[in-house]
């Protein structure tokens, strides 16, 4: 699956098929609320993102699109989840 944002008043993140099938909208982001930049993670089950709201920005479940604040050090970096060395 790809994941991608959409720009409009809200961003949202969705999911298709490398074919274009099987759209559908992951998050359900408020007016003004701007979801962007996402990333899957090393074993493919959560995706960061980056959430204007909060430093550093996000986790989402790809299947139930909620989404919790991601830690980092670095709050000016796009999130990643990366395996530890």
């Amino acid at each position: 699956m790809v994941c991608f944002d959409a720009a409009s008043e809200t961003r949202d993140l969705y999911l298709v098929r490398p074919d274009g099938s099987d759209l559908r909208r992951v998050t359900n982001a408020r007016p003004g609320e701007l979801i962007r930049s996402p990333r899957w993670s090393p074993d493919g089950t959560k995706i960061t993102a980056n959430d204007h709201r909060v430093s550093g920005g996000v986790i989402v479940d790809p299947r139930t699109g909620m989404y919790e604040p991601f830690v980092t050090t670095e709050p000016s970096a796009w999130p990643m989840i990366r395996p530890l060395p």
